[in-house]
């Protein structure tokens, strides 16, 4: 299966077409159903996926039930956090719809011994999380804003 048109082209951009050939050689497509949770709040992960169809909502648990923080489109990784930090996933993710993703998981050995697919990942998943982070920071001045001045 020639997976490479199955992962959008922007989900690691600083990585080439023969560096991303490499990095799907160690991942695989899983499809799940409207409802279904992919990863799931406070437990371990070390994968890291890429929405490659449908939509999918981000939620945090609030007193039992889920409650909607963000909704992602095709071409959105997520997992990258806890693949780089070890640490357990900070909010579940849930189909909205029929979805495909690609899953990369053991990437390790792959990384450790293709330093160019490593830089170009890392600076990917880098810039993916300096966007998540500007976008949050705005957020936060939009919303003390409106409490200030009401």
């Amino acid at each position: 299966m020639n997976t490479a048109k199955h992962l959008p082209e922007d989900a690691f951009p600083f990585v080439s077409p023969a560096e991303r050939d490499r990095l799907l050689a160690h991942g695989r497509e899983q499809r799940f159903a409207a409802g279904d949770q992919i990863v799931r709040e406070h437990h371990h992960t070390r994968a890291i996926y890429v929405l490659t169809k449908g939509r999918v909502a981000v939620e945090k648990d609030h007193l039992g039930v889920g409650v909607v923080v963000d909704e992602l489109r095709p071409g959105a990784v997520f997992g990258e956090v806890s693949y780089l930090d070890g640490s357990p996933a900070s909010a579940s993710i849930v189909a909205r719809e029929d979805v495909e993703v690609f899953v990369l998981d053991k990437l390790d050995d792959v990384l450790s011994a293709d330093p160019e697919l490593a830089a170009g990942f890392y600076r990917s998943l880098a810039t993916l999380l300096a966007r998540r982070l500007r976008f949050t920071t705005e957020e936060s001045v939009t919303a003390a804003t409106a409490l200030i001045w009401g």
